[in-house]
């Protein structure tokens, strides 16, 4: 019998050593503390909800969107009288915005006055799937229509690849003495990127054919604005009708060179116009609704983006200047 349990514990001993290093080293950011070694990855979706529960939930202002809006100042708001929470993430379809306005209004212990949305014509993607990190998150993805909901069980399996994955790669990367840390956490208050704002950036358009190919993969196969997502679109935008919110509605900007690459290699160019139709014809009278899709069209610049496809600090305040003074009529100059 000792023998049998010698045996047994040369494999179950290393797999529990490594399950404690896992939960130690954290390294998607999922644990509310410091992690031993910089995280490598970060689990928007389940971090952000739980700093927001925890809060004091008397927010004014939501923004929301994908990782394109996810460099929004959301501090920029304070001197404006407004208390306001970042909650961007990462790979958003339309229904995680869905899901996310539900919440507050459930939770938000203040009324909710305005909501700034990025949206981009991937979130209306109509061969992708509900995203698997949104499932993870069952106190959002329990508003979901019914339809759709799956409980997190279903999702265990990938929970813990990406974990143990992310463990070896942080691992490995401190030894090298490397760090692929982008974003190293949220704060708590207000969903900001630690480091919001950056410096200025001057993107190296020459060095970011990675970035190139990653939304051109993003596009394979998108050839329709999904109706269930515009349906969520169009629930999301008659629940702020109800609560008597003010929705400052963009189309997200990619940099120039990315717009064209995009638009000559996949059907980006179409779904961009086709939503900005849409869009267009939405007649809400709490709904402002600007075409931001390129850097000229909210006078910003085309050298401040951290990679092709996302804006840095400058960009984010000049659109919401736009979004803010221009459009709610607040006094940010």
């Amino acid at each position: 019998m000792w023998q049998l349990y010698k045996r047994i514990s040369i494999f179950v001993i290393p797999i529990l050593l490594f399950l404690v290093l896992v939960i130690l080293i954290d390294p998607m950011g999922l644990i509310p503390r410091v992690q031993l070694l910089p995280v490598i990855g970060f689990a928007a979706r389940p971090v952000k909800t739980m700093n927001y529960l925890e809060s004091n939930l008397d927010y004014d202002m939501l923004i929301l969107g994908s990782s394109r809006t996810m460099r929004m100042d959301s501090q920029i708001t304070d001197s404006l009288g407004y208390k306001t929470y970042n909650f961007a993430m990462f790979n958003t379809r339309m229904e995680d915005q869905y899901c996310i306005l539900k919440l507050v209004l459930d939770k938000n212990r203040t009324k909710l006055k305005k909501v700034i949305l990025g949206i981009d014509p991937e979130m209306f993607h109509n061969n992708r799937d509900v995203d698997w990190r949104l499932y993870s998150v069952p106190v959002l993805s329990d508003y979901l229509y019914e339809w759709q909901r799956r409980p997190i069980s279903d999702f265990t399996g990938k929970i813990v690849q990406i974990n143990v994955r992310n463990t070896i790669w942080s691992v490995l990367f401190y030894i090298q003495g490397k760090s692929k840390a982008k974003e190293k956490g949220f704060i708590a208050e207000n969903g900001n990127i630690f480091d919001t704002p950056l410096q200025p950036q001057n993107v190296a358009v020459e060095k970011m054919d990675h970035n190139k190919s990653e939304y051109l993969k993003m596009m394979s196969n998108f050839t329709d604005l999904d109706s269930t997502r515009l349906k969520y679109l169009d629930d999301f935008l008659d629940l702020c009708y109800e609560n008597e919110i003010d929705v400052a509605l963009y189309l997200t900007p990619v940099h120039p060179e990315m717009y064209l690459h995009l638009d000559k290699n996949s059907e980006y160019g179409r779904m961009h116009q086709k939503l900005a139709e849409y869009l267009s014809g939405k007649d809400y009278p709490n709904l402002l609704y600007r075409d931001y899709s390129v850097p000229e069209l909210f006078e910003g610049r085309n050298e401040d983006f951290t990679d092709l496809s996302h804006m840095a600090s400058v960009n984010c305040y000049l659109v919401m200047q736009k979004l803010l003074h221009v459009e709610f009529g607040l006094g940010l100059e």
